[in-house]
């Protein structure tokens, strides 16, 4: 009897002890996993945070190290670097990004930023430049403005003196020549100046030369409409520091030819710095005014005499002038220029480059070549010449 009731209590006592091993491995089992999916999850979390190997740019097999590197974003890097790197943008992106932010705008709108915009328009392209935007630029320092071919849209209205120094407007079209008046009155150290094809009144030219006089250096008025003595006055009188000079005229059925008396009194008192002279197309311009320029202006390196009536007096007046300096000359195909007075031109040792329309045989222009061997003959039509000299 004893016996069987120790036996049992055995059985009882064993099965209790199994249950409670079995509980306290199941336990530990489960803390197990627990602490096994907690260190799974913290590795993770903390790789993602990593900052991403960056490799020398100086030595590819060297890692640049992790602790150095660290992640900004636009809004909290310093003004100085900000405004660096909106300095690699284009205008239509810098535009854009002024939008993102206050504080952006207010860096996108600094001067350095501004100090060079280009408007060239395309001719396939219909965009219009509204005078607002215009306003915005010249506001912000503008320095070196190319409106050539823009179509500008709306009237110009500015509080302060700009700041530019070349303007170039070729082509440009404006809903009223007031905008160019406008623009123009605003500017009083002008380096540059392009106006072909602008109408001018001497009003305008007045203003113009006395606001900018003093700096202006490179003119250019071809084919533009109101030239006249009065103007040729302004422009002579005020533009004292002038260096290269455009009055090209090409037929065009809108403007005229400037006047002899204007070339008179320019033949006489155009400042003697220039050394670019464009005068083509100019028909009115004589003898007596071509001698006077050539005499007066002896440091010309590039002189355009095409289409113009002088002869072969201008040219001995520049043999006699312009021997030191002249680089590039163009001359018109006249009767009264022949070979015989071009090969004078030998002891230009500075010339490079000669064009004019020989009144002369295939063996006048291979004499030509061997008196003159370091100028470039008219070498648009040369292959002509060597063609019908076979």
């Amino acid at each position: 009897m004893f016996i069987v009731i120790h036996s049992k209590l055995s059985v009882f006592l064993l099965s209790e002890i199994s249950k409670k091993k079995y509980k306290t491995f199941s336990n530990l089992k489960m803390e197990h996993r627990l602490v096994t999916r907690k260190s799974t999850l913290e590795s993770e979390l903390q790789s993602s945070q990593k900052v991403p190997k960056l490799l020398d740019p100086y030595n590819s097999n060297k890692e640049i190290s992790s602790e150095k590197t660290q992640t900004f974003e636009l809004g909290n890097l310093p003004d100085e670097v900000t405004l660096k790197i909106l300095s690699y943008l284009s205008m239509k992106e810098l535009i854009n990004c002024g939008q993102v932010a206050k504080r952006i705008r207010a860096i996108s709108h600094d001067e350095t930023l501004w100090r060079k915009v280009n408007l060239h328009r395309k001719p396939w392209q219909l965009k219009t430049v509204p005078t607002e935007f215009l306003e915005m630029i010249l506001n912000n320092g503008c320095k070196h403005l190319t409106l050539k071919g823009a179509k500008l849209v709306g009237n110009l209205g500015l509080d302060k003196t700009s700041h530019l120094s070349y303007l170039d407007l070729e082509d440009c079209e404006a809903s009223s020549d007031k905008v160019f008046e406008d623009l123009l009155a605003s500017c009083y150290s002008l380096e540059k100046l392009s106006l072909p094809e602008i109408t001018l009144t001497s009003k305008f030219v007045k203003k113009m030369c006395y606001q900018n006089g003093k700096t202006l250096q490179i003119l250019n008025l071809c084919n533009c409409v109101g030239l006249n003595l009065e103007s040729m006055k302004h422009i002579a009188d005020n533009c004292t520091e002038l260096r290269e000079v455009d009055f090209s005229f090409i037929p065009n059925g809108t403007c005229a030819r400037i006047p002899q008396d204007a070339w008179i009194y320019l033949a006489n008192n155009l400042t003697p710095k220039i050394i670019k002279l464009d005068l083509s197309g100019q028909k009115e311009l004589k003898d007596e005014h071509g001698k006077a320029l050539v005499s007066r202006c002896n440091k010309i390196t590039d002189l355009d005499l095409y289409g113009t009536s002088i002869s072969n007096l201008t040219l001995m007046s520049i043999i006699g002038n312009l021997k030191l300096t002249l680089e590039k000359l163009k001359l018109p195909g006249w009767q009264d220029i022949h070979y015989v007075n071009l090969i004078q031109l030998k002891s230009f040792s500075r010339l490079r480059r000669l064009d004019c329309i020989l009144h002369c045989n295939c063996c006048d222009f291979k004499s030509l070549k061997k008196q003159l061997p370091h100028v470039s003959i008219n070498p648009q039509y040369e292959l002509l010449y060597l063609d019908a000299s076979v």
